[in-house]
C-alpha cells in the first residue's frame, strides 16, 4: 500500500461506561484517513470523495478547527504551540467521518502527526459535543520521542461532552500507528471514581472507487446514523435512572 496515499478505516468503536449505571456498545463506523500535504492525492475520487468539494463522501475544513481557513495549519499550529516543530516533519493525516450527501457530525476526529521518518510524533484530538462545542487536546510525549502503543499520554478535560457525566477530571490517550493498522484508546476518569472507555480500531486500506461504494452500501445513513445512536444510548440511561448533569462552563484551552 503507498503510504501516502487516501485511505478508508473500517473500524470497531467501543463505549463503556465506569462507574453509575452500566452502559456499554460496540459499533462498526466509516472513517476517511486523508494526507494533509498531499491532498491532491485525494482529488482522482471525485465525485465520490472529495476534500472541500460537493461529493457523495466529503471531507471539508470548515468541519474542523476554528471553521475557517485551513484546517490542516490550525492543527499544526497547535502541535508548534507545544514545541513539536522540529519533529512533525512528515505528514499530517486526518482521521475522520467525512460528510455524507451533506450531512455530517464528528464525535472526534484525530490529526496524526508524523516525523519524516514516519514515526507518530503528535495527535490533535479534537472533539465535538452535542450542544455545538470543540475543543482540542494536543497529545505528545513530555520528551517529544515517537509515542508507541504503550505509551499514555495524559490530558485534562475541558469541556462537557456527556451531559451524564462530570467535566472534571482527566483523559488517558494510547495510540497503536501502524502501516497497515490504527487504535485509539481514550479512558476518562473523573473526580467521583467513574468515567468512560473508548476504543476505535481499524485496518488502513487504500482508498478505491469499489471501497468507497462498499462503505456507502455498509453505511447509507452516515451521521444520521451517529445522531440516533447517541439517542438510543442517551434514553438507555435514562431509563437506568441516570439523572442529566449541569452544564459547566468550558475550562482554558485550545479554544476553538
Amino acid at each position: 500500500m503507498e503510504l501516502s496515499a487516501p485511505q478508508l478505516v473500517r473500524a470497531r468503536v467501543t463505549h463503556a461506561r465506569k462507574g453509575g449505571a452500566v452502559n456499554a456498545f460496540n459499533y462498526g463506523v466509516e472513517f476517511a484517513l486523508i494526507p494533509i500535504r498531499r491532498e491532491a492525492r485525494v482529488a482522482g475520487f471525485w465525485p465520490l470523495f472529495s476534500r472541500n468539494r460537493l461529493s457523495v463522501f466529503a471531507v471539508l475544513d470548515r468541519d474542523h478547527g476554528a471553521g475557517v481557513g485551513d484546517a490542516g495549519e490550525w492543527a499544526q499550529a497547535i502541535a508548534r504551540a507545544h514545541g513539536l516543530d522540529e519533529v512533525i516533519d512528515g505528514e499530517v493525516w486526518l482521521l475522520t467521518q467525512p460528510r455524507l450527501f451533506g450531512l455530517v457530525f464528528n464525535p472526534v476526529s484525530f490529526w496524526f502527526m508524523t516525523d519524516a521518518a514516519g514515526r507518530l510524533r503528535a495527535v490533535v484530538a479534537e472533539v465535538n459535543n452535542t450542544f455545538g462545542e470543540r475543543r482540542a487536546y494536543c497529545c505528545h510525549r513530555p520528551d517529544h520521542a515517537p509515542i508507541g502503543a504503550a505509551d499514555t499520554l495524559h490530558v485534562e478535560k475541558l469541556m462537557v461532552v456527556s451531559p451524564f457525566q462530570s467535566q472534571a477530571g482527566g483523559y488517558e490517550f494510547h495510540f497503536d500507528w501502524r502501516a497497515d493498522f490504527v487504535a485509539v484508546r481514550i479512558e476518562f476518569r473523573d473526580e467521583e471514581g467513574g468515567g468512560l472507555l473508548a476504543t476505535l480500531a481499524g485496518a488502513r486500506t487504500p482508498m478505491r472507487v469499489r471501497s468507497l461504494w462498499a462503505a456507502l452500501a455498509r453505511s447509507p445513513f452516515g451521521s444520521l446514523r451517529v445522531v440516533a445512536l447517541i439517542g438510543w444510548q442517551a434514553f438507555r440511561l435514562r431509563l437506568k435512572g441516570e439523572r442529566f448533569r449541569p452544564r459547566q462552563t468550558q475550562r482554558v484551552g485550545e479554544v476553538l
